[in-house]
């Protein structure tokens, strides 16, 4: 990339993303996109836990409609809009649910058991509850800590393959891609 801006552009996505990873911030949940058998698009909050190697990665829940989406169909799209800094990143890729288990276990130690306990229910996400009034008693498993947990937890990998960049902080906007090209990056200035 040899425009220094563009470069300054790529680094800072880079760095909000990473920072992303570390505290709460607007790019810590990300939007992601997906489409479903009957080809209509799924849209729905994920939380980045890692960026590195060209590549973002997240958590689901083995059962749900999400996993079975990017199980059937690899291409995803992620969004994140920052209101303070009026700065949106748009993000295409290839999504793939990791079966590496030691990469796997490592994702799942390091999480809190506050979210591990989000495993702990006996019923796959979006199925529908026989009570109107809130969810039943008893749809969770008695040990918060037993290997069925672990059972459930899904890693997804997103290899990151388009960056789209959008500020509109000041006139007039900006807007800039990176579209992955093998190992390097090509990067362009585009209309807004």
């Amino acid at each position: 990339m040899p425009d220094t801006s563009l470069d300054r552009v790529f680094q800072t996505i880079s760095q909000l993303l990473l920072e992303a990873t570390k505290a709460r911030t607007p790019f810590t949940i990300l939007q992601l996109a997906t489409v479903d058998g009957t080809g209509a698009p799924k849209v729905r909050g994920v939380v980045v836990r890692r960026v590195e190697d060209g590549k973002l990665s997240f958590i689901t829940e083995l059962r749900s409609q999400k996993a079975k989406e990017i199980s059937e169909r690899a291409p995803v799209a992620l969004s994140a809009y920052d209101a303070d800094k009026s700065v949106q990143v748009r993000i295409e890729g290839r999504a793939l649910i990791n079966t590496d288990e030691i990469r796997r276990r490592e994702f799942w130690n390091n999480l809190r058991p506050r979210t591990r306990h989000h495993f702990k229910t006996t019923i796959s996400p979006g199925t529908e509850l026989p009570h109107a009034e809130g969810p039943p008693m008893g749809i969770h498993r008695n040990s918060p800590d037993s290997g069925e947990l672990y059972e459930h937890f899904g890693l997804v990998d997103v290899t990151v393959e388009r960056f789209d960049w959008l500020d509109v902080s000041s006139y007039p906007h900006q807007r800039c891609q990176f579209t992955r090209n093998h190992d390097s990056w090509k990067a362009m200035w585009v209309a807004p």
